[in-house]
């Protein structure tokens, strides 16, 4: 490298680009020649995240002008402790800071081509982007100057904190969220806000998941909370770890931005940083409930009947308490959630949770009607007939009375006429499908 204050000798000071051995060219914001001997190459005064020769070799450096005070250092000490090499950063500075305006906005990069990266995708994918782009931006990071405003920020910046977004795990990602839905940066996670937001929020990233009984029930839950109960942050973030699909869309979205920042290849053997909320006591393991939305699905599922089978009845809501799992569905499990929750959503819940069925008797699904035993009797005062109710299997049926034809308050006999009801019940309509469902639940 030449030195800074050397003087050129044969030719003037070059135009403000950085280039390396191969005769790469990348911008920067001012480059100084050194002298140039016979047979050798113009060298030019360029800086590199990477010590090792190798890597300088086949990247581009950059100009220290381009970074301001010390931000250069905390870059590369960030990236050395990240696995970022210059190679890597070079792809970011081809992305974002290509166009032949950098030199006016020394070298900072637009927000607006952040969020321009998602214009492409659905309205729920830019409402989230409105959401976090530019504020996490503004996050106070040591030894980085403070951010130049909402629409630039410096390079520094922008790398090291997009990637403490894309790599930190999933506590401190929501709790994030918070911060900035509150914008502020200094939240503790025993501040505090009310159920009906957080179902508000969980509405909203939901919109784009697949309506399955286990999110709808899940929704029910969160709706039927008091909606001035206060719940602190903490907590929301226990909810949604224990309940995966209830932030899932973070995570979705999350990913789309780590295809473009670097791509998946990097990603995958990429480490995720240490968090931050030690102090929740979250247990490890949980990464692997958000692989993909059906396991998201399935883990929330099956919260959701361990709080179904550890709570008493009539108390189930949505909490952050930790139940044994149920790990098969037995008669007793099946007979316990139709008692709670009736027939047709314990079903629902069963098949969605793929826990296998051990058939120790009767099978769930076909269970006959037990006359007398679960028959609820009910009398209609318009149609005049009576109705019969199983809470066990679900089954309704008219009452068909045949009486004396001179008196007819005397009996002869009663015959049930199956009848579906005109309108589906909350939790999913009869269909043509559901003896198709039992068999599977049999087979597994």
């Amino acid at each position: 490298m030449g030195n800074e204050n050397s003087q050129p000798i044969d030719q003037p000071t070059q135009a403000p680009t950085a280039v390396n051995e191969e005769g790469k060219a990348s911008v920067s914001a001012s480059t100084t020649t050194v002298p140039k001997t016979k047979g050798a190459k113009p060298q030019f005064d360029v800086v590199f995240v990477d010590d090792d020769p190798e890597e300088q070799r086949i990247s581009v450096g950059f100009a220290p002008s381009m970074f301001r005070n010390n931000e250069f250092k905390t870059l590369k000490k960030f990236c050395q402790s990240r696995g970022l090499h210059q190679r890597h950063l070079n792809k970011l500075f081809k992305r974002y800071l290509s166009s032949e305006d950098v030199f006016l906005r020394d070298f900072r990069v637009r927000t607006l081509d952040v969020k321009e990266e998602i214009d492409d995708m659905s309205r729920l994918y830019r409402e989230v982007t409105e959401i976090y782009v530019p504020m996490f931006y503004q996050k106070d990071f040591t030894g980085l100057d403070k951010a130049h405003s909402m629409e630039e920020v410096s390079f520094a910046r922008f790398v090291i904190l997009t990637y403490i977004f894309l790599a930190q795990p999933y506590p401190d990602l929501f709790f994030e969220l918070f911060c900035i839905l509150r914008q502020r940066f200094n939240l503790k996670t025993e501040a505090s806000m009310f159920a009906y937001n957080l179902e508000q929020i969980v509405t909203l990233l939901g919109e784009e998941l697949e309506q399955t009984y286990t999110y709808k029930y899940l929704l029910t839950l969160m709706r039927e909370l008091p909606k001035d109960r206060e719940l602190t942050f903490g907590n929301c973030i226990k909810l949604a770890i224990k309940y995966p699909l209830m932030f899932y869309f973070i995570k979705r979205f999350r990913q789309h931005i780590r295809r473009i920042f670097l791509g998946d290849k990097f990603w995958n053997s990429a480490k995720t940083l240490k968090t931050k909320l030690t102090e929740l006591g979250i247990k490890k393991g949980y990464e692997a409930n958000f692989k993909n939305e059906h396991t998201a699905k399935v883990a929330t599922t099956r919260a959701l009947l361990a709080d179904l089978y550890g709570l008493p009845a009539g108390k189930m809501e949505i909490n952050t308490e930790t139940f044994p799992e149920v790990t098969l569905i037995d008669d007793s499990v099946c007979q316990h959630l139709k008692k709670v929750i009736g027939y047709r959503l314990a079903k629902r819940l069963i098949l969605e949770s793929e826990l296998p069925y051990v058939k120790t008797g009767q099978p769930f699904l076909n269970a006959p009607v037990e006359l007398g035993l679960e028959d609820t009797r009910f009398h209609d005062s318009m149609s005049g007939e009576d109705l019969k109710y199983n809470n066990g299997t679900g089954r309704r049926v008219w009452i068909c009375r045949y009486t004396h034809f001179e008196d007819e308050t005397k009996l002869l006999k009663e015959i049930d006429i199956d009848k579906e009801p005109a309108q589906p019940d909350d939790w999913g309509e009869h269909n043509e499908h559901e003896e198709e469902e039992g068999q599977q639940l049999e087979q597994r």
